[in-house]
C-alpha cells in the first residue's frame, strides 16, 4: 500500500508541476488551474484505484502476501508449513529456518533477489538454503532453472541444483494431486509410533537401521527392493524383489512399512517400488551427508 500511495503522490506532484507552467497572473486563472488540478487529481485517483483493485482481484499485484524481511531477523513463521517437490520429498519447515529440532539456523541474509542461510546439526555439518520470492527467478550460471516463479520455492544442500525437481513449493500452493503419492521415510528412533498396522521386514547382512515408510494415500504392490547402478547403462536398476505386500494404506488408516536395514555411506543399495494409479514407480533410499537424514530419490527404469 505504500508503494501505490508513492506512486499517486508522484503523479500529484508531477500534475502541480504542468500546471504550474501554465499559469497566468490572474486570479481567475489561478482558480480556473486550481479547479483543473482538482479534476486531474480525482481522475488519476479514480483510474488508479480502479486499476489497483482490478489487479488486486486477480491476485495480480498484493504486495502483502509475505513479508519477507521477516527472513533478515530469523523469522520463517510465514513459511513454516509442509514443502513439496518434483521427487515426492516432503520436509517440514521450522519458524526458525530450520527441518528439524536439534538444527540450528544463523546468518540470515539477502542475496540478490533470493533470501538465504545456514543449517547446522552439531557434529554432522551443515548446509545452505535458498529461499525465492515470487517472481525471482533461479539462476545457475549463464542460465535459468525452470521453476515456477509464481510460485514461492525452496532449496537447500551445498549446491544449488540444476534439476527443477529439486526445488520445493509450499504445500499450500501446490497441494498434492489425488493420483500421486508423498511418500515419507525417516528412521524409526526419530518416531513416535502410533499406528494400526506395520508390515516388517528384516533385511539381511550387517543391520543397524530400523527405518520406516509411510504413505499419504493407499498405494499397491508395494516393494523393498535391493538396487544398484548400472554404469554402461548410465540407470538404475532393480537386482531383486526382497519384501512385497498388495497395498500399502495410507498413514491416515494408520499403517506403515518398518525395515530392520541397513543405510551405509556410499551408494544406495536399498529402495522401494509401487504402484501409483496406473503408474510404476521407483526410488532409491539414501542418507543425507548434510544432515544424516533420509531421503528417497525416485528413478525410471530403462
Amino acid at each position: 500500500m505504500k508503494f501505490k500511495k508513492a506512486i499517486l503522490v508522484f503523479l500529484i506532484i508531477l500534475i502541480s508541476l504542468c500546471v504550474s507552467c501554465t499559469k497566468k497572473n490572474t486570479q481567475a486563472s489561478v482558480e480556473t488551474e486550481r479547479d483543473a488540478e482538482e479534476d486531474l487529481y480525482a481522475e488519476s485517483e479514480a483510474y488508479f484505484a480502479a486499476m489497483w483493485a482490478a489487479q488486486d482481484a486477480a491476485g495480480e499485484y498484493d504486495p502483502n502476501v509475505f513479508n519477507y524481511d521477516n527472513i533478515l531477523n530469523g523469522d520463517l513463521s510465514e513459511f513454516s508449513a509442509y514443502w513439496i517437490n518434483g521427487r515426492g520429498e516432503r520436509p517440514w519447515l521450522y519458524p526458525n529456518g530450520t527441518f528439524s529440532s536439534n538444527q540450528t539456523a544463523s546468518g540470515f541474509r539477502k542475496h540478490g533477489d533470493a533470501y538465504t542461510w545456514n543449517v547446522s546439526q552439531g557434529e554432522s555439518g551443515g548446509f545452505g538454503v535458498m529461499l525465492y520470492p515470487v517472481g525471482v527467478d533461479v539462476e545457475l550460471g549463464n542460465r535459468i532453472i525452470e521453476t515456477d516463479n509464481t510460485k514461492v520455492r525452496l532449496t537447500y544442500g551445498h549446491d544449488l541444483p540444476d534439476d527443477p525437481k529439486d526445488y520445493f513449493y509450499l504445500e499450500s500452493d501446490i497441494g498434492s494431486s489425488p493420483n500421486i503419492a508423498i511418500i515419507q521415510i525417516g528412521f524409526s528412533r526419530d518416531k513416535n509410533f502410533t499406528f494400526k498396522k506395520v508390515h516388517e521386514f528384516k533385511d539381511e547382512g550387517n543391520l543397524g537401521n530400523g527405518i520406516v515408510i509411510t504413505s499419504d494415500i493407499t498405494i499397491k504392490d508395494f516393494s523393498f527392493i535391493a538396487v544398484d547402478y548400472d554404469y554402461e547403462a548410465d540407470s538404475w536398476i532393480v537386482e531383486r524383489t526382497l519384501f512385497t505386500i498388495p497395498e500399502l494404506k495410507s498413514s491416515e488408516h494408520g499403517e506403515a512399512f518398518q525395515a530392520n536395514t541397513y543405510i551405509g555411506e556410499g551408494l544406495p543399495f536399498r529402495g522401494i517400488s509401487f504402484t501409483d494409479g496406473n503408474t510404476r514407480r521407483y526410488f532409491y533410499i539414501g542418507e543425507s551427508g548434510f544432515d544424516g537424514s533420509l531421503s528417497l530419490t525416485e528413478f525410471q527404469l530403462r
